[in-house]
């Protein structure tokens, strides 16, 4: 039996040409897709069919899905024979297997059903599993639980092909073949002594099909259903074509309904989390367990059927922002940034409280019908929607009694708005701004309830939500980034209106890749560019210090000195070579390119010697004076810093050498004044492993320099941060920010059902991303993907009946891979294999008649091998539309472009192998069907790895469950491996900010400082990781000893060029780099990037062997 979706593809593909409808158009061409890859791999998808191949096109070599071989089929035969014989030749006795093993005749009858199966005879029977995890397998199998009394039917398709001659031309034809075994031809074994299996004979001893039981459950058993081929191969004889079977699937009905196969894990987990997920996930079972193959089953109550799937597809549900309850409910951002306006926004909010506590109740009585073993979770859950209302409420009536705060909250909707008018001109989605938007524009309840929960914590710093990190947990693309906005427009406000602005920065937003960090980059740019034209209009109220964002990243996405800046610029703008080193490419405020007039754009300030960026549109506000209100340069941003510093994590492992970079702090000359307010990390996901614990590590330090006493309280920025996909959030949030795991709270609460946490709910009715699996047993690796992609890549250019604009999305195929090692033998094919196969698509449609062509004109890689300026023209190149010959037809990237990119136009992705986690692979296949186009994903799973063959046997289950099956973060700030790389340079960060001149404190630990730094790193190891306590400890202790009483006397803090090593003795100098021997092996090692805590070994040739010259070489190896 055909998978459901292949079925739909039985009759002629519809004619697009007259249809109007975007939905239905979309869903046909995500058919056509999937029906030319299922032809490619598997065959016919219409399982009557009778297709002629011709005599070069063996099915045994067409074909490798699907397909059931004789047993003892040896794998490497099926990947290098040559099936084709000439016309004259008579295929072998031995291929043309029939009933009893004699010969069938060209042309001879194949049967198509069987009223009466014969029982079949135990004496030859393999374990059909075994037979169906075979390369090149015997057998499809598929568990089921079956109802105690229950009785099942099965049908069976499949096809076989035969040696004919038609036209005196010879060809290979296809004989469909169909069993329908109702349920009284159909014992089950009933599980008692001997009576473990039962099998049928169908046509003609070849076919068999097995019913074998497993074990009991309390409702029924648990059984395999097999199908098998019972020819063999001999030794030495090929896997000739007549003895397989082929487009092989059979469909299992039952009269009670299946239950599930698997034993009910319920009340056996470990943690409070794993019995929430139990409960939100209740309705979601796994009904059939594939083996060799796929399943999928009936969606309705009871499950009335389940069948094998070859080519497996699942469809994900859209959830969406805006609840049926608040429906009527108008949040515009328009609205709610005017003063006029204020009681109806108060109103608005006060209506999202009361339909959020209508929700709470309607969800509690329906908690009170579950079993007792979903209770205590239930209870849980909707104790922390309590208090997320609660404090919802709490946000509102501090906005209606706190004039300040009231004040603050409508211009920061008013920036917001101006944000969102101009971020839509410069991301492309307007033309200008004078189009008209179309709609209002509002917020969805949850980005609105997350700034309203975190108003106290940013205006009251003492009170005890301060403490709480408050995580945002939302889907990929429903608008988080905006949420987070938000909120930092607010307390950006809010500081200048109570007069009490931080010192240094005031916002810090934190990526971990320098692709997301760039692009979250630009729209913060629109939101500090709407705060700073609102500060020039109300500079009484605001104040006179500009509003300002900074950039702080690595030297390869940005210069990190005024000196390489202005050499990088000069080169650029005056001689124009080399790349553009600055990542503001357009103006964030109008979206004038900066390019098209470099010298004007990219100027330098004789006074100050900084790099400014000026928009060269005259009508753009930020075209005159000091143009935008940007920093990109690391010298720049510590010499004033800005009010929002958006940068990467990496950044912080250069704080022990940079204590210039203090003020961002709040610290000047070691005087701690007012600190950063408000912490935003993104992509919290990302921080975990390796990268994870030096982060939580080095949190220690950001946390020592963020920290300030008030009244014998001490205060720290409030943490905020977001993901689409978590698990275990409140072990891994306490690891990196030390808050305890009672003080996390997960946006938005989760309620008794994964569908529906009122903020957010699944849309029933919308069409989602589709997936595909792709498992290939028989072809290698690279042959699959070959042929994958050049499949993908033709398709498109095939369909004549729809428009550019409705073919766009599937025009650009991106592989993804886990891997750069992967992705670079991929990238050879773009070069030979794929153009190759897409001239073989060619010469059949010429002769056919058709006159399509298909090149690869524009490919692209994106890996973190590329520099800076690579990437971004990349992500450029990616937003090219069809029909434009400089649109990208192919692709390949690896986990870079896993989190922030958005580009609406693409629809279609290839992925190789399952992703190490789940958490990378949701996020990696969001980046497509995000615009009208939903998107199609084809994922190839690796033959050679079980964890592959698993995700695909189990392919429905787990797209159905995504969010169930991410994987927690393993984050140890404290482990012995982390002390011995990051302990030292977070030692020495804190120790720096201590004193107001530390121009000789590296040549002995001053005890003050030193005492401070050390207490610091121990209330975090207590709070964090109280078993590591005494290691760190002795540690410390030793650094102390060693520093005081080592072999070196230091005469300068840290040496970072290596050209330098042989210059006075530096306290400390970068993990790995080369030292000097005349340092005596004194210098502390402290690493420039968190990406690693791997133990190195360097080598250096110290010496040559004298005397051994050439004469000897030669003499030796004569």
């Amino acid at each position: 039996m055909l998978p459901s979706t292949a079925s739909t593809f039985c009759n002629e593909v519809t004619d697009l040409s007259e249809n109007s409808n975007s939905v239905s158009v979309d869903e046909e061409l995500r058919q056509r897709l999937y029906k030319s890859v299922y032809e490619e791999f598997v065959g016919p998808i219409d399982p009557n069919s009778e297709e002629t191949l011709d005599e070069f096109s063996s099915p045994s070599l067409r074909y490798h899905a699907g397909v059931l071989h004789p047993r003892g089929t040896q794998i490497d035969s099926t990947n290098t024979r040559n099936d084709a014989t000439s016309e004259d030749e008579e295929p072998s006795a031995a291929a043309q297997v029939g009933e009893n093993g004699s010969a069938l005749s060209d042309g001879a009858d194949v049967p198509s059903s069987v009223p009466i199966p014969k029982e079949a005879s135990g004496e030859d029977f393999e374990e059909p599993v075994s037979l169906s995890n075979a390369r090149a397998q015997s057998a499809m199998s598929m568990t089921l639980g079956i109802r105690k009394g229950d009785r099942i039917a099965v049908s069976i398709r499949c096809a076989k092909y035969s040696r004919q001659k038609i036209d005196d031309r010879s060809c290979y034809k296809r004989t469909p073949i169909q069993f329908e075994l109702p349920p009284e031809c159909l014992e089950l074994p009933t599980g008692e002594g001997d009576d473990l299996k039962r099998g049928y004979t169908l046509e003609g001893e070849a076919l068999e099909l097995w019913i074998v039981f497993r074990h009991r459950l309390s409702e029924g058993h648990v059984m395999t259903i097999a199908l098998c081929n019972t020819n063999s191969a001999s030794p030495g004889q090929r896997d000739e074509y007549a003895a397989c079977y082929y487009q092989v699937g059979f469909k299992v009905s039952s009269d009670l309904g299946l239950i599930p196969p698997v034993w009910n894990q319920i009340g056996e987990s470990s943690s409070e989390e794993e019995d929430s997920k139990n409960l939100i996930y209740r309705s979601l079972r796994n009904y059939a367990i594939g083996h060799g193959c796929a399943t999928s089953w009936d969606q309705g109550a009871p499950v009335k059927w389940a069948m094998t799937q070859v080519m497996p597809t699942s469809d994900t549900r859209p959830m969406k922002a805006v609840h049926p309850l608040m429906e009527n409910v108008a949040l515009s951002i328009e609205n709610f940034g005017k003063v006029d306006f204020w009681d109806a926004t108060l109103e608005a909010m006060q209506g999202l409280c009361n339909k959020y506590a209508l929700w709470i109740e309607r969800t509690q009585e329906k908690a009170r019908t579950l079993s007792k073993q979903y209770e205590s979770a239930a209870e849980r859950n909707l104790a922390q929607c309590r208090l997320c209302l609660t404090r919802l409420k709490d946000g509102i009536a501090l906005l209606d009694g706190d004039e300040v705060a009231k004040q603050a909250f409508i211009m920061a909707n008013e920036a917001m708005y101006d944000q969102f008018l101009h971020y839509g001109v410069v991301s492309g989605e307007r033309k200008s701004l004078d189009e008209p938007v179309g709609y209002t524009r509002c917020w969805r309840p949850f980005q609105l309830a997350f700034i309203l929960v975190n108003i106290r914590s940013i205006i009251d710093e003492t009170c005890a939500d301060r403490g709480v990190v408050d995580l945002i947990w939302f889907p990929t693309g429903g608008g988080k980034t905006e949420a987070y906005l938000g909120l930092t427009a607010f307390t950006l406000i809010w500081e200048r209106l109570s007069r009490k602005t931080s010192e240094g920065v005031t916002v810090f937003m934190r990526y971990t890749l320098r692709l997301l960090t760039s692009q979250q980059f630009d729209r913060a740019s629109s939101l500090i560019c709407a705060l700073e034209s609102m500060r020039r209009r109300l500079p009484d109220l605001l104040g006179q210090r500009e509003f300002r964002i900074g950039l702080w990243v690595g030297g390869d996405a940005s210069p990190n000195t005024r000196e390489d800046a202005e050499k990088s610029r000069r080169k650029y703008v005056d001689k124009s070579e080399g790349s553009n080193p600055f990542p503001v490419r357009k103006c964030p405020w109008c979206g004038r390119s900066l390019e098209e007039n470099r010298r004007a754009s990219y100027s330098r300030d004789r006074r100050t010697r900084k790099v400014i960026y000026v928009c060269p549109n005259d009508g753009c506000e930020f075209s005159k004076g000091d143009g935008l209100p940007l920093d990109v340069v690391d010298e720049e941003v510590y010499s004033k810093p800005p009010s929002l510093l958006v940068g990467t994590i990496d950044k912080f492992a250069m704080l022990p050498y940079r204590r210039e970079a203090f003020p961002l702090f709040g610290i000047v000359d070691g005087e701690r004044r007012l600190p950063p307010k408000l912490i935003i990390q993104d992509e919290l996901h990302l921080i975990s492993g390796p990268l994870g614990s030096m982060a939580g590590h080095y949190e220690t330090l950001i946390s020592s320099l963020c920290e300030r006493e008030v009244n014998g309280e001490v205060i720290l920025p409030k943490i905020v941060a977001s993901t689409a996909t978590v698990s275990r959030a409140k072990e891994q949030c306490n690891q990196l920010y030390a808050c305890g795991e009672g003080k996390v709270f997960q946006f938005p609460p989760s309620g008794i059902d994964y569908d529906d946490s009122f903020f957010s709910i699944e849309d029933k009715e919308a069409r989602g991303r589709r997936y595909v699996g792709v498992f290939i047993p028989t072809l290698n690796a690279a042959s699959t993907n070959i042929r994958l992609y050049a499949d993908l890549l033709w398709e498109p250019a095939t369909w004549k009946d729809v428009t550019d604009e409705q073919r766009d999305p599937y025009w650009t195929t991106v592989g993804y891979y886990g891997t750069t090692r992967e992705l670079g033998q991929a990238v050879t094919w773009m070069g030979g294999d794929i153009p190759e196969r897409l001239w073989e698509h060619r010469r059949r449609a010429e002769r056919a008649g058709d006159d399509t062509v298909r090149y690869i004109n524009v490919a692209k890689e994106l890996t973190g091998r590329k520099d800076a300026d690579e990437v971004r023209k990349g992500l450029d190149s990616l937003s090219v539309s069809y029909p434009s010959r400089n649109a990208v037809d192919l692709c390949f990237a690896t986990n870079m472009i896993s989190v922030g990119l958005d580009v609406g136009r693409l629809g279609m992705m290839v992925v190789e192998g399952q992703p190490k986690t789940t958490a990378e692979y949701i996020q990696a296949t969001s980046r497509v069907g995000r615009g009208k186009a939903k998107g199609i994903v084809f994922v190839v799973y690796s033959t050679t790895k079980p964890r592959d063959r698993s995700h695909y046997e189990n392919f429905a289950m787990y797209h159905q469950s995504f969010y169930q099956n991410v994987e927690p973060s393993s984050v140890t700030a404290f482990c012995r491996q982390v002390r011995d790389r990051a302990l030292f340079g977070t030692l020495m960060g804190i120790y720096r900010s201590v004193d107001d001149d530390d121009s000789e404190a590296f040549r002995y630990p001053e005890e003050a400082a030193y005492e401070f730094a050390v207490n610091a790193i121990r209330k975090r190891v207590e709070k964090v990781d109280p078993h590591e306590l005494q290691g760190t400890e002795e540690d410390l202790d030793e650094i102390r000893e060693y520093w005081k009483d080592g072999p070196s006397d230091y005469e300068r803090w840290f040496e970072l060029k290596p050209e330098n090593f042989d210059s006075p003795t530096p306290l400390m100098h970068p993990t790995g780099a080369e030292s000097s021997d005349e340092w005596s092996g004194g210098t502390f090692e402290v690493p420039t990037s968190m990406r690693s805590v791997d133990a190195q070994c360097k080598v250096r040739i110290v010496g040559t062997y004298s005397g051994y010259n050439n004469t000897e070489r030669d003499s030796k190896h004569a």
